[in-house]
């Protein structure tokens, strides 16, 4: 700008002199207040992302409770000898081998009555019977073609010891079969009386010779 001469003093430049000062003045004002106006519309800067939240540890999971120790296991027995069967009160039943065979129902009624003193060396005797005896039942027992046992019948019950009546029909179970019938005449059956005495012991009275 060329508002101001070197003569300040001449009285026609004064009045120009405060033209310029007045133009001065205003352009510093319009800069100022477009400096301060693009500072207040100066979009605001997005706020920045918040910072994550420190990492926190999982606590320790607690102790387990206190158990008591488990029961024991189960002692199980040993297996009984191939030959001995299982029996309440410590009783052995022997698991016999195949019957001989026979040739007529002597031999048939024999084997059967050896069968059964060996099938239960516990309960049974060959000595000569004690008088008196706890009990005499008598039984009929018929046989199926394979020796096998078609059916048991009762001739004669203790009147004072009935319980040995079924002591004796089992024992003819566990004894049979009683060999193949096939060779053998018929009827397929033989009586057989059973000597017991008071210990609850037995004899077949085939064998009481």
């Amino acid at each position: 700008m060329h508002c101001i001469e070197s003569n300040k003093d001449h009285p026609a430049a004064r009045p120009r002199l405060a033209n310029c000062l007045s133009l001065w003045a205003a352009s510093t004002l319009v800069l100022t207040l477009a400096v301060l106006s693009g500072c207040v519309n100066k979009p605001a800067s997005a706020p920045s992302p918040p910072l994550p939240a420190p990492r926190v540890p999982s606590p320790p999971p607690p102790p387990p409770a206190f158990l008591p120790p488990p029961p024991p296991a189960p002692v199980v027995p040993a297996p009984l000898p191939p030959d001995a069967a299982p029996a309440p009160g410590g009783v052995r039943y022997i698991r016999l081998p195949p019957p001989r065979p026979s040739r007529d129902m002597v031999e048939v009624r024999l084997q059967a009555a050896q069968r059964m003193v060996a099938a239960h060396p516990d309960t049974t005797y060959m000595s000569v019977p004690r008088q008196p005896l706890l009990g005499v039942p008598v039984l009929k027992i018929m046989l199926n073609r394979d020796g096998s046992i078609r059916n048991i019948l009762v001739l004669r019950e203790p009147r004072e010891a009935r319980h040995t009546t079924q002591m004796a029909i089992d024992a003819v179970h566990r004894a049979a079969p009683f060999g193949d019938m096939s060779r053998v005449p018929g009827p397929w059956e033989f009586i057989e009386t059973f000597l017991f005495e008071h210990d609850e012991k037995f004899k077949p009275m085939t064998l009481d010779r």
